[in-house]
């Protein structure tokens, strides 16, 4: 998707520690997680900014907590996937507060209209905004 520009503000409220993993298989790309308080504008043609903020929770002792942002198209629609994932820790974790990671995410004009959101979740039941004029 050309002259698509993106801007992520990412407000995290704690310390999340860095991927140190590499590679594409399932292992090393971490366990997906859950997205919450999805909220995106209710209408956009291409020369509108679409605005979207979401919440995605981490467990308190997972490590490389990541949030994937990737175009994805299909014979319908244009449109951007967003994934959040993190790594399990075997070790013994002391129980602490599960803390949302917030996150707002603008897609500046011009781009496609309507525009797909997908949002991945744990259970392979992917949620799904249409932003169009």
């Amino acid at each position: 998707m050309t002259g698509r520009a993106g801007v992520v503000v990412l407000m995290v409220a704690g310390v999340v520690a860095a991927a140190c993993t590499t590679g594409t298989d399932p292992v090393s790309q971490g366990e997906v997680r859950q997205i919450v308080g999805i909220t995106t504008s209710a209408h956009a043609a291409a020369s509108d900014t679409i605005r979207i903020a979401f919440s995605y929770v981490i467990p308190p002792c997972d490590s490389g907590a990541t949030l994937e942002v990737r175009d994805e198209n299909d014979a319908d629609y244009a449109g951007v996937r967003f994934t959040a994932r993190s790594h399990t820790v075997d070790a013994a974790c002391p129980l602490g507060p599960t803390l949302p990671h917030a996150v707002a995410y603008l897609i500046a004009p011009p781009h496609f209209a309507p525009m797909k959101l997908i949002f991945s979740e744990p259970d392979g039941n992917d949620t799904v905004r249409v932003v169009g004029p």
